[in-house]
């Protein structure tokens, strides 16, 4: 009887440990109540004497316990509680769901199958519906492709489908003997793989890419001595190699591409043209080579604009950018002079991308490398001459952080508590007088957060308790662990991972999860 019952919550906890996974990235409510189920069935299952019978080896719990009593000791001297507690709130996940997964027996190969299989699942039919909505809602942003979840936390999964996905690939290709079955799963996880990269590239994450650059390292240096075939070894050893030069090569192509003219120098007087006023703002604004708002007749552009199209010039574009100012950089971007003549050489498809807040040619490119590194290059150049950082995510990233890290300076000790952190870094922002003073936004660095709010003793307890955790486990030797831990202290580095709920559950979740499957299941 008793066997029965265990038997009974261990599905019960595959189950939900599959509409966790799938949930994380489509409902936040389902999120919440798959965890609060799972630790819920775990209780009720007791048999605690089993389950705690390791934990004095068991390093990945400790640590778990050790960063969830972090928000709970940084109470004792915050001034605002009632922010604290949701702060508190927000890391039961992280000590939770540990705690299930890490005293629970490992999943067996069809268990973590079953768990795979719903949790990349539910991604593909995320990125359809993403797809669907980009191909019919018109001027969609790229941060609203995906509805249901940040388009950041979605490329953390993303990524870690694409490291199961190539874990599965890598195994099947080192049997001997393979069906068609396994061959058909084999072309099924290469063409997900394919498509995953894709919507990467379409959702214009930056972080996702560099993360799985990143997580394709560590797993190449931790992993190759598993594979026995030396030259399956050194075929993905140079096919990583390879892939890193070209992406840093393209790269540097298309930042040369955007530093270099696409017309040559025109000899003119300062104020006119042909006989036409001009206008040279003189700013140092660059963009596709050229001076963005130097040769500028404000008078025709006006006047022509109004010829071609119904919106007015001094319009608002769907996307927040005036008419006016799209018109310029599109013109700049093409090599055309900006004037009437230049509004002439506009083709119908043109000027709806005009009228749709598209400022640049390129912009149009939506899946496009080169999009994603003319809109960066662009955002440098607008910091570069006018310090303007709102709107541009990499930017306002670093002017968060020197906010942040002044704020963790001034209270290295203890920090400012559990709370108080969006105050304490506001302050500091207005007394720079930073114009992202007012926003309420949190520095966008998880190791900055902690600095900030528990001072700089419990980060180095920390920093040590994550040591011990890795050492007296030995998880080095599980490349889909060490795949997983990289995505997750990668992407800290730019977002607050463990400060949101759906980036604490993916982190506690698949950590936990991960470490507990033999290489075999991987």
């Amino acid at each position: 009887m008793a066997t029965k019952r265990l038997q009974v919550h261990r599905l019960i906890y595959i189950l939900l440990l599959t509409l966790l996974a799938g949930s994380a990235v489509t409902s936040k409510f389902m999120m919440n109540l798959a965890w609060t189920l799972l630790f819920a069935n775990w209780v009720v299952e007791w048999d605690m004497k089993r389950k705690f019978a390791d934990f004095p080896r068991n390093g990945l719990l400790h640590f778990a316990i050790l960063l969830f009593l972090l928000p709970l000791v940084g109470l004792i001297w915050c001034d605002n509680l009632t922010s604290g507690l949701g702060v508190v709130r927000q890391s039961l996940p992280l000590i939770a769901i540990p705690l299930v997964v890490l005293t629970s027996q490992p999943l067996t190969k069809n268990q973590w199958r079953i768990v795979a299989v719903g949790y990349i699942g539910t991604l593909t039919v995320v990125t359809v519906i993403g797809i669907i909505r980009w191909l019919t809602l018109p001027d969609l942003p790229y941060r609203k492709i995906v509805p249901y979840i940040s388009h950041i936390r979605f490329s953390l999964n993303l990524v870690l489908a694409i490291c199961i996905m190539f874990g599965a690939v890598l195994t099947q290709a080192t049997r001997p003997h393979s069906g068609w079955r396994a061959t058909a799963k084999t072309a099924l996880c290469v063409l997900l793989t394919i498509w995953f990269l894709f919507f990467l590239v379409l959702i214009q994450s930056y972080t996702g890419l560099i993360i799985l650059l990143a997580t394709a390292i560590v797993a190449m240096l931790f992993g190759q001595k598993k594979i026995a075939n030396r030259r399956l070894r050194l075929g993905l050893i140079c096919t990583l190699l390879v892939a890193t030069a070209a992406l840093t090569a393209t790269c540097a192509c298309y930042v040369h591409e955007y530093y270099s003219p696409r017309l040559a120098h025109v000899d003119t007087s300062p104020t006119t043209l042909g006989g036409r006023p001009y206008t040279f703002a003189n700013d140092g604004l660059l963009e596709c080579g050229r001076m963005v708002n130097d040769y500028v007749c404000e008078e025709e552009l006006r006047s022509q604009w109004q010829r071609v199209s119904r919106m007015p010039y001094d319009t608002v574009t769907p996307v927040g950018y005036p008419v006016g100012s799209a018109l310029v950089r599109y013109l700049n971007a093409m090599g055309v002079t900006k004037d009437s003549a230049g509004v002439m050489c506009l083709r119908r498809d043109d000027i709806e991308a005009i009228e749709h807040g598209i400022a640049n040619p390129i912009y149009r490119q939506k899946a496009s490398l080169r999009h994603m590194v003319y809109v960066m290059l662009f955002e440098y150049e607008n910091y570069r001459c006018f310090r303007n950082v709102r709107g541009f995510t990499m930017l306002q990233r670093i002017e968060l952080w020197k906010a942040a890290w002044s704020v963790a300076c001034d209270n290295w000790v203890h920090g400012v508590g559990t709370g108080d952190l969006l105050v304490s870094l506001d302050a500091k922002l207005q007394a720079h007088s930073s114009p992202l003073a007012g926003s309420k936004m949190y520095p966008h660095n998880q190791y900055l957060t902690l600095l900030a709010s528990y001072g700089f003793i419990a980060f180095a307890l920390l920093c040590a308790g994550a040591v011990w955790a890795f050492v007296r486990n030995r998880l080095w030797r599980n490349t889909l662990w060490m795949a997983c831990i990289t995505i997750v202290l990668v992407s800290c580095l730019t977002e607050d991972t463990i400060a949101t709920g759906a980036g604490a559950i993916f982190s506690a979740l698949f950590t936990s999860l991960t470490s507990k499957i033999a290489e075999t299941n991987a």
